[in-house]
């Protein structure tokens, strides 16, 4: 057999580099593969075969994008990777989504139950924590399988994952979040990860959902409260302390209505899905369905939504002043109403942002109200990944 040569074989400069680039943009084509490393797709073969041989690579075929057509994808190359799942938590304000998932971020299991998180923290994490075993019992994983955890909640969160709201979600004040959950699910603290959930949904639309290849773009969570996660350049936007993104507490009316922040008039309180859900039920008459099913047929229930939408797009025209996104994506419960928001949005963006940035693309969100979820999956898969491979 011919000697392999050191600099292409599976423990070679140029393998490791292109294993180096791998980890770092994650799953990618062969030509994208020779773009990064510089090489030519004839140079990159080799490396690739050998890798394979070595059980450091495998190629498969990549999951299909919303922005792709019927034809086949086309195959990705993944690096191998050690055993183990990452766990992905979104407290909404009312709700409480669990996933399991690979060290890829790929959902094994997923399930969703409402729940009164802002105001009975202890029955959400423990509700949390049964889901989650659950979850690893249907997967057939181990609890000791689990290599990180992370958990969006509906608040200001600061780096080191402290609430910094004693109104919001008052239950959670001066709650050692992440201590909380490592003790529920017998994981080390250092594993888990607390996160805004609206700068999850914007991970989440960013990595496979309506924001994919877009590197600056504002994710718009309108639920029970209203948040924005920031993707600038290609990266996850925080802020000095980790607060970016509080739209919602923004005064829109000053003598408004009276906020749970303490202030009064605040976007939130103009926007929130429980007004305009009052609202649609007032005209439209019924009870019976979910009042944003109404706003594509009724004129009046449109007219209410177009309306919430103006109001928000009023706020997110300085967003874009500002950041000038490509893209702003519209997630979060009020999302289900539909073009009628998107419609409203875009039209206050036209008129009060500066005309070169007014054409900013205002899109749904594609993932609905799993944005959150596939975000903390997402994130505790990358930085599960980082770990291993930091010791690897």
């Amino acid at each position: 057999m011919p000697a392999v040569d050191p600099w292409i074989g599976p423990r070679g400069s140029a393998a490791q580099r292109l294993l180096q680039i791998l980890r770092a943009h994650g799953p990618i084509t062969r030509p994208e593969a020779a773009r990064l490393t510089g090489m030519s797709l004839g140079g990159i073969r080799p490396l690739v075969a050998a890798l394979i041989e070595d059980g450091q690579l495998v190629e498969q075929p990549a999951n299909r994008r919303p922005d792709q057509g019927r034809g086949r994808p086309g195959n990705v190359l993944v690096p191998t990777l050690p055993d183990g799942v990452v766990v992905g938590l979104d407290f909404g304000h009312a709700h409480l989504s669990v996933a399991v998932a690979d060290l890829l971020g790929e959902h094994l299991v997923h399930e969703r139950c409402e729940v009164d998180v802002d105001r009975r923290s202890d029955d959400a994490l423990d509700t949390a924590a049964e889901l989650v075993r659950s979850l690893l019992r249907r997967s057939r994983r181990r609890a000791s399988s689990v290599r990180r955890v992370v958990a969006g909640v509906p608040g200001p969160v600061d780096r080191a994952g402290r609430m910094r709201s004693s109104t919001i979600v008052p239950s959670w004040w001066q709650l050692s979040i992440a201590d909380e959950i490592a003790a529920r699910l017998r994981v080390d603290p250092a594993a888990v990860d607390i996160e805004n959930d609206a700068h999850l949904g914007a991970i989440g639309e960013h990595r496979v959902g309506a924001a994919v290849g877009c590197s600056d773009l504002v994710y718009v969570k309108a639920s029970h409260g209203l948040g924005t996660g920031l993707i600038l350049a290609g990266q996850l936007y925080r802020g000095a302390n980790g607060l970016t993104g509080e739209i919602g507490h923004a005064v829109v009316e000053a003598e408004g209505t009276l906020c749970r922040c303490g202030s009064r008039g605040c976007l939130e309180t103009v926007v929130s899905i429980e007004r305009v859900r009052q609202q649609i039920r007032f005209v439209s008459g019924s009870v019976e369905v979910d009042p944003l099913l109404a706003a594509e047929e009724h004129p009046a229930a449109r007219r209410i939504v177009l309306e919430a939408g103006r109001t928000l797009g009023r706020a997110l025209a300085d967003v874009c002043n500002l950041l000038n996104p490509e893209r702003i994506v519209l997630g979060g419960e009020l999302a289900g109403a539909g073009q009628a928001l998107v419609d409203g949005v875009a039209e206050s963006i036209r008129r009060y942002a500066q005309p070169a940035i007014g054409e900013t693309v205002v899109v749904l969100a594609s993932l609905g109200e799993r944005a959150q979820v596939v975000g903390a999956t997402a994130l505790a898969a990358a930085r599960a990944r980082e770990a291993l491979w930091s010791v690897g």
